[in-house]
């Protein structure tokens, strides 16, 4: 029995650091084109602009379907069925909903000129990150507390224990940047950037690679990983006793995945770094991306391994089982049927559209 662990560690990650993450690249990429009159990142602008959007949405609705599919057409119970009302709160649903109501306001289109794009990516921005937020508080309280009843999480919970959930919510924020840069790399790497025809349109242009756009998303990749050196032992000591030592004792899978998972953090950072320098040596650019996203499935799946022995720990029953590898490859398959989704649904049409439009341009 998979218990609900597609949800929880792919899509309930994902769906979390992805949206968050390009949102934030898009604003901070909205200003530096802004501030400089010439910039190069015009065009990445415009893609990440119907990009972000269509990922979120694609995210949620997947999300969705897997949420409501699992627990009544195959009989696997989600984990937080057994302690709250629901899969997620009205607040983290509305927050989505609103904030991607904001990054289609904000699109070239709609804001045609001003600063009104500039406020609505912002106004996304902390919608997203508020039901982030919100998203890691309900987990802890779950974990620390039993059930959560369904609903208006805020106001049904009185009491928040922000020593935990500060750490949790910088880990998630700086988790999101690193997946975001990922996103903008691979751009970069495969050529997808923006290039203005000095038309109204913007195609995405399948060559060649721009060592200008990996530089950009590797630097937003370090700007996500490096502050987790200092996030990390933070977190690591908010931790309960039963939970903090199940990662260090050396014996088990948990143990495994949490050491390989630091170590590819740091070896992800050294590659990154040395990529920075010399974004023409495409080697050492795989190499991080693939020990980024090494380390991003790997603490999905500590996140697991922390939420069931918290409720141990507590004397908090629960249905779900202990991690197994057979949940380690079904992670490894399930995050790659994601992402084919996801680049099918949201990458692969965009440039088809927008190819379209730069033909009928011409």
């Amino acid at each position: 029995m998979v218990d609900g662990f597609l949800l929880f560690t792919v899509l309930d990650v994902w769906r979390m650091v992805l949206p968050l993450g390009l949102t934030l690249l898009l604003l901070m990429t909205d200003l530096l084109c802004r501030w400089q009159s010439d910039s190069p990142h015009q065009g990445l602008r415009d893609v990440l602009s119907p990009l972000v959007l269509r990922l979120t949405i694609g995210l949620l609705v997947l999300s969705g379907i897997v949420g409501l599919l699992v627990p009544a057409l195959l009989g696997y119970p989600l984990p937080e069925s057994h302690l709250a009302g629901g899969p997620w709160s009205y607040e983290e649903i509305l927050g989505f909903m609103l904030g991607g109501i904001c990054l289609w306001k904000s699109r070239p289109e709609e804001c045609p000129g001003g600063n009104s794009g500039l406020v609505w990516l912002a106004c996304a921005s902390m919608l997203i990150f508020g039901a982030g937020v919100v998203w890691i508080g309900r987990w802890d309280a779950m974990a620390h507390e039993g059930y959560v009843g369904g609903g208006w999480f805020l106001l049904g919970v009185s009491t928040v224990d922000w020593t935990r959930v500060i750490p949790k919510s910088l880990h998630l924020l700086f988790a999101s940047l690193a997946a975001g840069g990922l996103v903008v790399t691979l751009l970069g790497l495969l050529g997808w950037t923006g290039a203005s025809n000095g038309s109204a349109s913007t195609i995405l242009s399948p060559y060649p690679p721009s060592d200008e756009r990996v530089r950009y998303g590797v630097g937003w990749m370090l700007m996500g990983l490096v502050p987790q050196v200092l996030i990390g032992p933070w977190l690591f000591l908010v931790l309960g006793e039963v939970p903090r030592g199940g990662l260090i004792d050396g014996t088990g899978l948990p143990s495994v995945f949490f050491f390989v998972g630091v170590t590819t953090a740091l070896l992800a950072m050294v590659l990154l770094n040395a990529s920075f320098m010399v974004p023409q040596v495409k080697g050492l650019v795989w190499g991080g991306l693939i020990c980024t996203v090494i380390t991003l499935v790997l603490m999905g799946m500590i996140r697991y391994v922390m939420f069931l022995g918290t409720l141990q720990a507590q004397g908090i029953p629960i249905a779900i089982g202990n991690l197994t590898l057979f949940h380690l490859l079904t992670v490894l398959v399930l995050t790659g049927l994601v992402g084919a989704i996801l680049v099918r649904w949201c990458v692969w049409p965009l440039a088809v559209l927008q190819a379209g439009s730069n033909r009928a341009g011409d």
